[in-house]
């Protein structure tokens, strides 16, 4: 009952704030800038996630792994972590070139900005096809399910398949966090740096004025620091059902009661990652902010 219940209040906080994010961008023409536009292809990101896992986990948890056990489980289960990997990817991979693109337009002296709002719908769909196309496989796979608990699929393992599962999992755990994590950290450090310089604002010749130039630069800042306390937030809802993750498929402990109820927890936090990113953003942007009012 609890954690239904849980899962549920987080769930309906995600999908609330992720549709207040991508109403404020699509009503209010000052909010479609390019950098807003890459948040909103993250809050889409978040959204699809929370729709399409969450009632699954809240059914099977709720019936006592019922969905687990019907016939059409391994089909349910590869569907739930096939969108599971793209939308963590996809959240993730929008961050890190969100800060390529402003580091590249800060710091390496490129004329202009190239987070153009045409560069930042052509960078998500390009992201999200990349990310459907390469992860097809975790679809099409016909000797069995290479997916552990918690999020839904119970089963055992060949020796074979728990190799599999090991290297599936710390490719993941590296290529969505660890070195994302690094990159968006230290570009946003760099853009930060580079941005508290106090350079002007510089437009077909001339100089605007020192009020403009200040709130072109408030802004500039705020968007960075969105992007990367966006990163952080994300990885450490991540990490405990990580370590939950890495602790079952190397089998370095027995599982207890206890644990299984810690891990379901760290479930939950996973789920609290899709719903943290509109309170970030009402937090830093001001801009977000008078939006959301």
């Amino acid at each position: 009952v609890i954690l239904p219940m849980l899962l549920s209040l987080v769930g309906g906080s995600a999908i609330f704030g992720n549709l207040l994010v991508i109403a404020s961008i699509v009503f209010f023409p000052r909010m479609r800038t390019g950098a807003n536009f890459m948040l909103l292809n993250i809050s889409v990101s978040d959204l699809v996630f929370t729709l399409f896992t969450l009632p699954t986990s809240v059914i099977n948890h709720a019936s006592l792994g019922g969905v687990t056990d019907s016939v059409g489980s391994v089909g349910i289960c590869r569907m739930v972590h096939y969108i599971i990997f793209v939308c963590v990817y996809v959240t993730i991979y929008t961050l890190v070139v969100t800060c390529v693109f402003r580091f590249c337009s800060e710091c390496a002296g490129a004329a202009g900005s190239l987070l153009s709002k045409g560069n930042a719908l052509v960078s998500s769909f390009v992201i999200w096809l990349a990310f459907i196309l390469s992860h097809l496989n975790l679809l099409l796979q016909r000797d069995g399910v290479l997916f552990q608990a918690p999020f839904i699929c119970v089963h055992t393992m060949s020796v074979t398949d728990a190799m599999r599962i090991r290297t599936l999992w710390l490719t993941f755990l590296t290529c969505a966090f660890l070195v994302p994590l690094i990159t968006v950290c230290l570009l946003s450090g760099c853009t930060l740096r580079a941005q508290s310089g106090g350079r002007k604002v510089h437009r077909n010749g001339t100089y605007e004025s020192a009020q403009l130039d200040a709130s072109e630069r408030r802004r500039k800042r705020e968007v960075s620091m969105v992007v990367m306390a966006a990163m952080v937030a994300r990885v450490l809802c991540w990490l405990p059902i990580q370590v939950f993750v890495m602790v079952d498929i190397f089998g370095v402990t027995d599982i207890t009661e206890v644990y299984r109820k810690a891990e379901m927890l760290g479930v939950c936090i996973a789920f609290l990652g899709c719903a943290v990113n509109p309170l970030l953003f009402n937090c830093i942007s001001a801009e977000f902010r008078s939006a959301f009012r």
